[in-house]
């Protein structure tokens, strides 16, 4: 099984890399093509040679994303390694980040407000039930399609009850500009 680029797509491969979709802290996703099911999927990739809590990390993305089947939290639908890296697909969404959303409209009109916040609401409530906290919810991890369909993403962070705990007492985890306004905001 290997992850490749388009130029060898007859030789036998699992998936084939199309495009760079993003980068983030600990890893890269791709547009690809699941060969066998000739379906594009989103793949993700640890970036680089990291260290164990990062792999413990993406492990723990991983296993979040079979357990939590919702209709508003990404859906994984493969894993594996290659060549020492941890890799795994999920859905390919048709949709843009809230972020991306309000940069290009500003404030969104009270109804798609409502929408949104209803919709996003549900996931955290279905992870806590499952017994996951996701711990990194921002507009970039919230996923809206054209429908008004909102998909949280990005379970990097998230902790499952019987986890060990990879953060230092003391330390924080999260986004550093949303630390920084919360730490801004709470003097």
């Amino acid at each position: 099984m290997t992850i490749t680029s388009m130029a060898s797509k007859r030789s036998g491969h699992k998936y084939v890399v199309e495009e760079e979709l993003g980068r983030g802290g600990m890893g890269v996703v791709y547009r690809a093509l699941q060969v066998e099911l000739e379906r594009e999927v989103a793949l993700k990739r640890l970036l680089g040679k990291m260290f164990l809590k990062e792999h413990q990390r993406f492990k723990r993305e991983i296993q979040s994303g079979f357990v939590l089947r919702h209709p508003n939290v990404i859906k994984i639908l493969d894993c594996g390694e290659l060549d020492g890296e941890l890799y795994f697909t999920m859905e390919l969404l048709q949709a843009s980040s809230l972020d991306d959303l309000l940069d290009k409209s500003g404030p969104l009109p009270t109804k798609t407000i409502l929408s949104v916040a209803t919709q996003i609401s549900e996931a955290p409530q279905h992870c806590h039930r499952m017994g996951f906290l996701h711990r990194d919810i921002k507009p970039s991890n919230i996923m809206v399609d054209e429908n008004g369909h909102v998909t949280l993403m990005d379970f990097g962070l998230a902790r499952g009850d019987k986890q060990t705990v990879l953060t230092r007492q003391g330390k924080r985890l999260g986004t550093p500009h949303y630390i920084w306004l919360k730490n801004r905001r709470s003097r």
